[in-house]
């Protein structure tokens, strides 16, 4: 159990705490946070936005499993 984590970021591994970077959870600064999976930064999490880290790399879904609804305020394409 984390009650609290003050400094740096989150590794967890497969057996311990702190196997590699592969998979993170990266507190960058007060007001970024950065999903590390399979050894890249997937998505970020900042001030009000919840964005892919690159130009189209991120799915919502698959064609297997899908989201079941989905509330927007507009689409842009």
């Amino acid at each position: 159990l984390i009650n609290a984590v003050f400094a740096g970021d989150i590794t967890i591994g497969a057996n311990h705490i702190g196997r590699d970077g592969d998979n993170y959870i990266g507190f960058e600064s007060d007001d970024l946070i950065k999903l590390r999976v399979a050894g890249a930064t997937q998505v970020k999490l900042s001030d009000g936005l919840f964005s892919p880290q690159t130009d189209s790399d991120v799915d919502l879904g698959s064609s297997s499993v899908r989201f079941k609804d989905a509330f927007v305020d507009s689409v842009t394409i």
